[in-house]
């Protein structure tokens, strides 16, 4: 939000500006250029901060590792994403966050079918300090793979076994430390129609491990917001259930992962 009032005051400053220019120059013609120039003006300061952002990012080692979040990338990843969803025109219709504890560590699961469902749970849950359970190919996306790097968004190629298990234990030492709280998706995946994929029941471990309760997430909408842009994309963003650790503890993975499952698929009917 921060960011946002920024890019606001700095537009109607400019805008007055050039009012206050017109106004003295006495071409009262032309009074209505500042009103129209206010998006353009936002638009502009926000492309000059992604370019000093950019310069940031060049100076940020992406293959070292990241053994504690940085609060300047993570408060810059928020400010940003908050931008890209307010630009994307989304209308976000929420249900459940009261169930969310804020108070404690938790593992949130998502049903994963748009770019934007991680930035959008960045944005709406941002004083949890949500740390991403991510694919490697993120971290080389200009400007924003650096900063998600060092704001300690967890890598993982989740068709190597070896790193799968590295990324748990990444995953339950940040939550150990109190560092925040992971997000991750268990379809491994983006569904690009919608529906729901099989589960990776490997992603509990984070959970089961951590002894965290499970925020159980669901999205409805996410994967038309591409094909509707610059139109308005109506989204559900519902907090399905909030599993407490004990009453999943004596589960196995597997039999966690088909009772998410079975909540998602309920959902989306």
């Amino acid at each position: 939000m921060t960011l946002t009032i920024i890019l606001i005051v700095l537009s109607l400053l400019s805008a007055g500006g050039i009012f206050y220019w017109i106004f003295s120059s006495g071409l009262y013609y032309l009074l209505f250029i500042p009103v129209l120039a206010l998006p353009i003006l936002y638009l502009l300061y926000f492309a000059i901060i992604l370019i000093f952002l950019f310069i940031d990012s060049l100076f940020i080692n992406t293959k070292k590792e990241v053994n504690k979040p940085n609060i300047v990338a993570r408060y810059l990843v928020t400010q940003v994403v908050k931008q890209v969803n307010l630009l994307a025109n989304l209308r976000v219709s929420k249900t459940g966050f009261e169930r969310v504890p804020h108070d404690e560590r938790y593992t949130l699961v998502y049903n994963h079918t748009s770019r934007f469902d991680p930035m959008l749970i960045m944005d709406k849950l941002y004083q949890d300090k949500i740390i991403c359970v991510t694919k490697p190919e993120n971290v080389k996306i200009p400007i924003a793979g650096p900063f998600i790097h060092a704001a300690g968004y967890i890598e993982v190629n989740r068709e190597n076994n070896a790193e799968g298990i590295k990324a748990i234990e990444k995953a339950i030492d940040f939550i150990s430390k109190d560092y925040g709280s992971i997000c991750i998706s268990p379809e491994g995946t983006r569904s690009l129609d919608g529906k729901l994929l099989p589960f990776r029941a490997g992603a509990l471990n984070v959970a089961k491990r951590a002894h965290t309760p499970v925020v159980v997430m669901g999205f409805k909408n996410n994967n038309l917001i591409h094909k509707k842009w610059p139109r308005a994309t109506h989204i559900n963003m519902d907090v399905l259930e909030v599993i407490p650790y004990e009453q999943f503890k004596d589960l196995s993975t597997q039999e966690l992962s088909d009772y998410i499952h079975k909540l998602f698929e309920d959902y989306l009917r």
